[in-house]
């Protein structure tokens, strides 16, 4: 093939063209993202597929990864969720409802509980793992006398896998493994089973399982509300999918270019309208009865035919026809478009498209660019001028997390309670121990410092309640 296409971008060093394909999301029929399984021929398996083919979390953390703007905004908003880390403390509210901190507890029990379980590289594990996938899972270890949580632990999420529903529609168990393209059994010694808490009271359930079982881990998961998710949910950057493969793209096919010191001479630009009716024009066939290798077989053949057409000095003033259609208003739209160009090194050709893209991921996932200092580079919605625009934007994505920051504190509340801390430390009834999480955010030079501390979700005690 002399054309290589990558995402529905393309080059030809042979001809000199750039290919870009408007329906290459189409090529494909869309994922399963409803993470139920998808039919009962695998009854075999206690587990629930994780998409199609099990792999999905495995082919998003490829993307993340492969992905500079969605990779650095995940970073991001898992540092913002996660601020200064977990700090026990003593706490009251006010009759308005506003949290106030009266104390930090430095108790060694629970200083040392902190500390000896690597407390802040699980949260920030856990807040990464929600905007990336959606999900996260922690696991709860016992004492030998099994009356106290000793320990617990971040699990990677996308070695988790749900075991199926029981009659009564509860989950009993999680799998783990780092072989899910490997195992072909449930009697695999390369999955560990763990018993699942109640999602709605893990304390009580925890208690129960105590009491009824010799038992000493149990886990305990977390995900995004959304519709139709029996299993996992989806991630807010998994809306901008298409986005996340051109922002991949323009990259290989720029960095390829280089390589291989291309300079192009024409676009060709084929409409999703030419694709439906190569494809779709035969019988009752539609996307669904193609395989991905086919669909890549007949895209090639038409893109060599047309390559082999543009190439070499026999094919110099000759003409290319082409369909078309008529939009309402009586505009006629080519499907395939052949542009010269004259000066590409000038052009910045899909440049545009790919600040596009970083601005689309960066709106699909509730980040703003201006935090980081992006202007232009982020996309030409973006107006990141000025220290005020970042100051309010720092505030904002601090606030906006608050949803992470609950799933990661019912996790500390379930081990508080369970280890009687919760009745322990309190000094009366109006006090109770919260795990807050502190941040630092930046401030205007006039207020005597350019950072002050705050306490999300809380109002400092010296200050009246409305002050945050």
């Amino acid at each position: 093939m002399s054309v290589r296409i990558k995402n529905g971008i393309g080059f030809s060093t042979r001809s000199g063209a750039l290919f870009i394909d408007m329906g290459s999301a189409a090529q494909t029929p869309a994922r399963n993202t409803t993470n139920v399984p998808v039919d009962d021929t695998e009854k075999g398996y206690p587990w629930a597929k994780w998409g199609d083919n099990n792999q999905l979390p495995c082919e998003m953390f490829r993307d993340i990864e492969t992905c500079g703007i969605l990779n650095s905004i995940i970073d991001g908003k898992a540092r913002f969720a996660i601020n200064n880390g977990i700090l026990p403390a003593l706490v009251h509210y006010e009759k308005n409802g506003q949290m106030v901190v009266d104390d930090i507890i430095m108790a060694s029990e629970i200083q040392d509980f902190l500390d000896d379980n690597n407390h802040f590289f699980h949260c920030y594990a856990w807040m990464k793992d929600q905007c990336g996938f959606g999900n996260g899972v922690a696991r709860f270890m016992l004492n030998g006398a099994r009356n106290q949580i000793a320990s617990f632990q971040r699990d990677d999420v996308t070695e988790m896998r749900y075991q199926k529903q029981d009659a009564g529609g509860r989950i009993n168990n999680i799998y783990l493994s780092a072989h899910w393209d490997k195992v072909r059994s449930p009697n695999d010694n390369r999955i560990i089973t763990i018993p699942l808490l109640n999602w709605n009271n893990p304390l009580k359930d925890l208690v129960e399982r105590v009491n009824a079982t010799n038992k000493v881990e149990f886990a305990m998961t977390f995900k995004y509300p959304g519709w139709g998710k029996k299993y996992y949910s989806t991630p807010l950057w998994y809306a901008a999918y298409n986005w996340v493969k051109i922002a991949q793209g323009v990259p290989e096919m720029k960095a390829a270019m280089f390589e291989n010191n291309f300079r192009p001479k024409y676009i060709v630009i084929i409409s999703d309208k030419f694709w439906e009716r190569v494809f779709l024009g035969e019988g009752e066939k539609n996307w669904n009865d193609y395989t991905d290798a086919q669909i890549s077989d007949k895209k090639n053949k038409v893109y060599d035919d047309i390559d082999e057409h543009l190439a070499g000095n026999k094919n110099v003033y000759k003409t290319i026809f082409v369909d078309g259609y008529f939009t309402p208003d009586g505009k006629l739209v080519p499907e395939i478009e052949v542009k010269p160009i004259d000066d590409p090194t000038k052009q910045g050709e899909l440049l545009p498209d790919s600040a596009a893209a970083n601005s689309e991921i960066a709106f699909a996932t509730l980040f703003n660019p201006a935090i980081i200092g992006a202007n232009m580079p982020s996309g030409p919605y973006t107006n990141s001028q000025g220290g005020s625009n970042v100051r309010e934007s720092t505030l904002i994505q601090v606030i906006i997390h608050e949803l992470e920051r609950q799933n990661v504190r019912r996790i500390f509340n379930v081990i508080k309670r369970f280890n009687g801390w919760d009745k322990k430390y309190v000094l009366n009834e109006k006090q109770k121990l919260e795990f807050i999480i502190p941040a630092t955010i930046p401030t205007t030079l006039d207020t005597g410092s350019n950072v002050k501390p705050m306490v999300t979700g809380a109002a400092p005690a010296q200050e009246p309640a409305s002050a945050s």
